[in-house]
């Protein structure tokens, strides 16, 4: 029983310590819609939409363009300090060349990308359009952000579950002959398979939300992804208790 609870407090301090780690927020609220700017190549300004990556730094940025680019445009490069798009495939309107400036605000941890679109002759596109492919592109680097650190707290929320399974067995074998304790047992062990449930029931909430967000691209969708992640992380700690209680 010590052996079994002192293991349990091990899982749980590991819990916490892990969730206070995380270098980025579990609540989402930022908005993505592109702002008119404008933005200086060789010795032409040319017309601008700043968009914001909220989370990484430019070096992340960069290795996100390049994985969103790498089927959708016949060329990715960072020349100069700006990062190159050629010939994307973006909308049903033809290709677009893009050109991206990276500024990294390590205060308000985020990274603004000042985006200029052109089309297949050189010439900016209309501002209609150009707001439109900022717009996915913004939505689309942010998603893969928060992908990014939704599977890093999933990873560590089942080696958690890795961790309970094995100590629950240890634990049941400690009180097989203890017949004194076995109908409380029983009842908790009920009460963390319920508790299982529901965080199985989260995790396809979660699923589901992800699938729609796909679909949608709404920004609120992925608030209540992170806002179920944090649910799911509070019903394995709960799970963590049950199992210290048995």
């Amino acid at each position: 029983m010590i052996r079994s609870t002192l293991t349990l407090l091990t899982l749980t301090t590991g819990l916490v310590l892990a969730a206070q780690d995380y270098g980025f927020s579990t609540s989402w609220t930022h908005d993505l819609k592109p702002v008119q700017d404008s933005l200086k190549m060789d010795t032409i300004t040319r017309p601008a939409q700043l968009i914001v990556v909220h989370e990484a730094d430019d070096g992340e940025v960069y290795d996100l363009w390049k994985q969103h680019f790498k089927e959708r445009a016949t060329s990715v490069d960072r020349s100069g300090g700006i990062l190159v798009a050629g010939q994307a495939m973006l909308d049903e309107q033809g290709p677009v060349d893009l050109r991206g400036q990276l500024n990294w605000d390590k205060k308000r941890v985020a990274t603004d990308v000042r985006l200029v679109v052109l089309d297949s002759q050189g010439s900016p596109v209309d501002g209609a359009r150009a707001m439109s492919v900022a717009h996915d592109l913004a939505v689309a680097l942010n998603q893969a952000v928060v992908n990014e650190q939704i599977a890093e707290v999933q990873k560590d929320l089942d080696k958690v579950n890795d961790d309970l399974e094995k100590a629950q067995k240890d634990h049941g074998k400690a009180v097989d002959n203890e017949d004194d304790l076995q109908q409380d047992l029983t009842k908790l062990q009920d009460k963390a398979e319920d508790n299982l449930k529901d965080a199985e029931k989260v995790r396809k909430e979660i699923a589901s939300l992800q699938r729609k967000y796909d679909l949608n691209k709404d920004p609120k969708t992925l608030e209540k992804i992170a806002k179920k992640q944090k649910e799911l992380a509070k019903l394995e700690s709960k799970q963590m208790d049950l199992m210290e209680d048995q």
